[in-house]
């Protein structure tokens, strides 16, 4: 045990003992009685006839009881504290939890424990903290019980993509500071770590393949699915498909042999009467990818009421599978129109009417916009234009010349947008022209987006809903809830800013969001993370010989003057008593 003084300018108050020594060498000066006689009297103290000098040291009780509070005092002031010395490690673990991790799930306890106890490198105490590689989680343990951090690894759970882990390293090494270690734990090999960061590797190479996605095609005995999947190992691989369905009934299973590094395509039709089934692909080391989730498509439709361009307006219907054709302005969600723009507060489509004007030949320029990138106008070939101006609002998407004859405007009050063609719809290419044709997709697209109707997505895991939330919704309005593989059902809150920061599920399965008990969305969620999904890349990499060097001092007050105070003061006054006591009667 060490004694800690915390404040050595306490010592100071040492120097009132001399000074105390130096009062008891000085005399009082004698004072001159006379009596009739000293028999009667005990011997007095020998004092000074001169005065005040120094003499014969007086030695005394007092005296004594004085040094003893001197010394007292300086014990108080240097702030005494009792210390134990012991080699710590401050031990930083940070978690790969890429979903590549699932493979080690089983067994991952008991293949962590050995090298936890390498890691402490000889020392008689380790402290742990466990992060992981998000920085935006917190902490997984924190603490000195190496079982208990054991114990809380048996339910991680690793869903995530490839991430960089410098920044939570960074974080690791500032609370372990520049003496502790710090340990990246993954499943595969790689460069140097910064912030002299070691890495451990418990992964191995192993086989595996998996579903990588979905697309559909619509046919007349209906929509029919077709999926890839891809060998990741360097060897020849065979598995059993099948199409499971919600109630659990199973199709035959079919086999599926795969080339190394090679993939296949596999094509069914969707069940009749479901919305939604599950394609099963015999399991592997990494479950995620051995299930595709998918949902009968419908995408997000808009209704628009064809107002004097009849031609175009059909092409539309049948041509855009997010527009559906309105029968009255009521029920329509934007429309196609000549010539004014009317009161409407809808999304309009506007083409010009005829004009007497003749165009002669132009420079055609496109402005960078989202709906004319990657379009190429330079083949349309006008033959009139009407006398539809700009405004100095509006936004040009197409310029003849100096001249804009696509623009983009927007209305001052509802705030809509309208698509207008400064030329006819007919007497020229337009209709015709592949990049007007984008155009006006995407258009409709966009429209659709922001309409309430029921409709069925392919999401990745953990993707993003940002455009599955109808802007016109809040979120009190909407319910969201997931269905995994189970058929087990679970309610997810929407958080706050849930339009920007709301994702779905980190495992398969399906969502479903409704709004005052309607459905508005089904969504499969499917795991189609290449990078993860290639287990042959994994390895073993051992830590180097570890070996403590941070010393960690507790200390603990000292309590005891307390009662040497308590002492100090009986003495005193016992002192006191006994000195009256004695003393002749006046």
């Amino acid at each position: 045990m060490n004694l800690i003084f915390t404040n050595p300018w306490g010592f100071l108050a040492l120097l009132g003992i001399p000074l105390l020594i130096l009062i008891h060498y000085l005399r009082r000066r004698a004072k001159v009685v006379t009596v009739s006689t000293l028999f009667l009297l005990k011997r007095t103290q020998r004092e000074s006839k001169a005065g005040r000098r120094f003499e014969t040291f007086s030695n005394s009780l007092p005296f004594w009881l004085q040094i003893f509070a001197v010394l007292l005092l300086t014990w108080i002031l240097v702030k005494p504290r009792y210390g134990n010395s012991r080699v710590t490690q401050q031990i930083a673990i940070v978690l790969d939890s890429s979903a590549s991790m699932q493979s080690l799930r089983e067994g991952f306890v008991e293949k962590l424990r050995p090298h936890l106890e390498s890691m402490s490198g000889g020392a008689d105490h380790a402290s742990y903290i466990v992060l992981d590689h998000n920085p935006r989680r917190g902490r997984i343990y924190q603490g000195d019980d190496a079982e208990e951090l054991l114990e809380r690894l048996r339910d991680w759970n690793p869903t995530d993509g490839a991430l960089d882990p410098t920044a939570t390293l960074r974080i690791a090494r500032s609370l372990v500071g520049p003496e502790g270690l710090v340990v990246y734990l993954t499943d595969h090999d790689g460069p140097q770590l910064p912030l002299s960061a070691l890495r451990l590797s418990l992964g191995e190479s192993r086989s595996n393949c998996g579903f990588t996605g979905v697309s559909f095609e619509e046919t007349d005995e209906g929509p029919l699915w077709s999926t890839i999947v891809r060998n990741y190992s360097n060897e020849v691989l065979t598995r059993q498909w099948s199409v499971e369905t919600p109630d659990g009934k199973r199709s035959d299973e079919q086999a599926l042999i795969l080339e190394p590094r090679r993939f296949k395509t596999i094509t069914g039709r969707f069940p009749k009467g479901e919305e939604r089934c599950v394609i099963r692909l015999s399991g592997d080391d990494l479950p995620f990818d051995d299930v595709l989730p998918i949902v009968a498509p419908k995408p997000r439709t808009a209704l628009l009421l064809i107002d004097g361009v009849e031609e175009l307006g059909e092409r539309m219907v049948k041509g855009f599978a997010h527009v559906e054709r309105a029968e009255g302005l009521d029920e329509a969600d934007f429309i196609l129109a000549i010539g004014s723009e009317g009161s409407t507060s809808l999304p309009t489509i506007l083409f010009a009417p005829d004009g007497d004007q003749e165009v002669t030949g132009g420079r055609l320029l496109a402005e960078e916009h989202p709906l004319t990138t990657g379009l190429n106008f330079q083949a349309l070939s006008l033959s009139s234009r009407s006398e539809i101006k700009s405004r100095p609002d509006d936004q040009p998407l197409l310029y003849l010349d100096d001249r804009p004859v696509i623009l983009l405007r927007r209305d001052a009050i509802s705030k809509v947008e309208r698509l207008v063609f400064a030329f006819p719809a007919i007497g020229h290419n337009a209709l015709k022209l592949p990049a007007v044709a984008v155009l006006l997709h995407r258009f409709c697209e966009g429209v659709a987006r922001d309409t309430v109707s029921y409709h069925t997505a392919a999401l990745e895991t953990s993707q993003l809903l940002s455009e599955e939330f109808p802007p016109s919704l809040t979120r009190a309005d909407l319910a969201l809830s997931f269905i995994n593989l189970d058929g087990e059902v679970a309610e997810i809150p929407l958080k706050e800013g849930f339009r920007t920061t709301q994702r779905a599920m980190a495992e398969p399965g399906f969502l479903s969001l409704s709004t005052q008990g309607s459905v508005v969305l089904r969504a499969s969620v499917h795991f189609a993370d290449t990078r993860e999904a290639d287990l042959s890349k994994a390895a073993s990499v051992s830590l180097p010989d570890l070996k403590a060097g941070v010393v960690g001092q507790r200390t603990r007050e000292d309590h005891w003057w307390r009662w040497v105070a308590v002492l100090l003061l009986f003495l005193v006054i016992a002192a006191w008593y006994f000195s009256i006591s004695r003393s002749p009667e006046k």
